[in-house]
């Protein structure tokens, strides 16, 4: 069962006040809040919030009515809609918040495989000063008894809807086998619609240059280092590990660097260091005589840029020289994409 090892730091604590733990997969954020909130003794109140910062998501309670998104630059999403695999398995913290009283850093420290299907406390620090906390294991049996998951159909209940039938008498969450998240009531924030729009305008501009002249532009390796300083040359030189650079001309460094880049060999390692986004965004231009990608592709691309594997010109148009097309079909074999794969999966 997917499980994630996450660590819940009480902000503001000296010193630190944490919780490390155990979470199981396959839950909604709103189920996740009645577990965090369990987990961290502190006032159950469904005015609790979720922020990814770097992915600029805020997630909490639909109300009807509300204003949903309260940032500029943060996404609304319904935490009951949206299940945490996605999330979690791509971001390294969050923050959450319960209500007005305690602020929580949690670091997603891994994925993990456990059979257990509840949440569980791996280890605890206190603070007399700020914070004592209940005995784990006294704490551990709650868990257990409040929130063992039974995997089957979706459940898209709210925090208050799992807090009343708890009332009840009746514990334990469902969580989804194949947990698929809602996004009928999620809202764009004005900072994605403004990135959004401006990415359309850019395909569109490009759409209207494509259809006005076909792409002749060849660059050239030698051309795109022509353009690097003496100093960026040689960085790259000894990250080659290349001999005697120090004393080259530049021009003759060029060389040296070009003829060291299209080996086989050398192009094969360079290239096992990208992530499969960035190999796409490479391969799409490498396809193409050349063409503008939009603002994310191009910082994909940047890697490639400082190998002159790419060329970038100063309105975005972006190509990949013919030489390193011709070597790339060489190393582009199944069994390097084998290895890739294989190197891919093992960094996970």
């Amino acid at each position: 069962m997917k499980t994630f090892q996450i660590k819940l730091a009480e902000k503001k604590t000296k010193p630190p006040v944490w919780k490390r733990c155990i979470v199981p997969g396959g839950i909604t954020f709103s189920q996740l809040a009645v577990i965090l909130e369990a987990i961290a003794e502190t006032e159950v109140s469904e005015q609790y919030e979720f922020e990814f910062y770097q992915a600029g998501i805020q997630l909490r309670e639909w109300r009807e009515g509300e204003q949903a998104v309260r940032r500029y630059n943060f996404d609304y999403w319904c935490s009951s809609d949206t299940y945490i695999d996605d999330l979690m398995g791509r971001e390294p913290w969050f923050t959450f918040r319960t209500g007005k009283e305690k602020e929580y850093r949690v670091t997603i420290e891994k994925c993990v495989t456990d059979e257990k299907p509840y949440p569980y406390i791996l280890k605890q620090k206190e603070s007399p000063d700020s914070r004592t906390w209940m005995d784990v294991e006294k704490a551990n049996q709650e868990l257990r008894g409040q929130f063992q998951v039974t995997y089957g159909d979706p459940d898209y209940r709210t925090f208050d809807e799992l807090k009343q039938e708890m009332k009840t008498g009746s514990f334990g969450l469902r969580g989804a086998e194949k947990p698929v998240s809602r996004a009928e009531r999620n809202e764009k924030s004005s900072e994605t619609k403004l990135r959004e729009f401006a990415d359309l305008l850019q395909k569109h501009l490009a759409e209207n240059r494509n259809a006005q002249e076909r792409y002749t532009r060849n660059p050239e390796m030698a051309e795109i280092m022509s353009s690097w300083t003496k100093e960026e040359l040689k960085s790259l030189a000894e990250d080659l590990e290349l001999k005697g650079y120090h004393s080259l001309k530049k021009d003759i460094l060029v060389g040296k660097i070009k003829e060291e880049l299209l080996k086989p060999s050398v192009m094969e390692r360079q290239m096992m260091m990208f992530s499969d986004e960035e190999i796409a965004a490479f391969e799409s231009v490498l396809k193409t005589t050349g063409y503008y990608p939009v603002r994310k592709d191009l910082e994909l691309l940047e890697g490639f840029y400082n190998l002159a594997y790419a060329g970038i010109y100063n309105d975005n148009f972006a190509a990949v020289p013919d030489e390193v097309k011709k070597i790339y079909k060489k190393v582009n074999t199944p069994k390097f994409r084998k290895k890739r794969k294989t190197e891919m999966l093992r960094e996970k």
